[in-house]
């Protein structure tokens, strides 16, 4: 096989193992910041002593009901209400 091709399949080889590597790094990295995210909101909620209905609560305040309409035209009737 020509020298030249032997060449760019072992450099491709190489970044192909550098990029999986750094792809692993990056989902350990992401899953890191997840759970400390998720520890610095449980501390939080732990410090304003909110059960978890409260905090149920609280986060829903404010929300509205999603309308769920059966056809285009039932929409279009509510909108012009």
């Amino acid at each position: 096989m020509n020298e030249k091709i032997q060449k760019f399949k072992a450099d491709y080889e190489k970044n192909e193992q550098k990029i999986s590597a750094l792809q692993e790094k990056s989902k350990k990295l992401l899953a890191k910041i997840t759970q400390l995210e998720n520890e610095e909101i449980i501390g939080l909620v732990r410090d304003s002593k909110l059960d978890i209905d409260g905090l149920s609560r609280l986060l829903n305040k404010g929300k509205k009901e999603p309308t769920i309409y059966k056809d285009s035209e039932e929409k279009d009737n509510e909108i012009q209400e």
